[in-house]
């Protein structure tokens, strides 16, 4: 089985607060798949543990069979946040 996305056993705690407890999910290559679920479920925290932004408390969270802290991994994957993180008062071209 090709696998494209692994997270295995994934746990994320903020502080005492358990954000994701025990998260598994494989993706296969040739696959659309779709995380849903109400305001506070964890599902940014996922998409930002598998993009590097987050690390997990426990647990292993891959993509394109390595850790997106991998350039070869990191320069294959694009992320559009909901909200940037730019500064305002900059333009386009800067």
């Amino acid at each position: 089985m090709d696998s494209i996305l692994q997270l295995e056993t994934v746990h994320k705690n903020f502080g005492g607060i358990k954000a994701i407890d025990g998260l598994d999910i494989q993706v296969e290559k040739n696959r659309i798949v779709g995380l849903i679920g109400p305001n506070g479920s964890g599902k940014t925290t996922t998409i930002k543990m598998l993009l590097n932004l987050l690390h997990p408390t426990k647990g292993v969270a891959m993509v394109l069979g390595g850790t997106s802290d991998q350039a070869s991994v990191s320069s294959r994957i694009g992320y559009l946040p909901e909200e940037s993180y730019l500064y305002r008062y900059l333009t386009a071209y800067e």
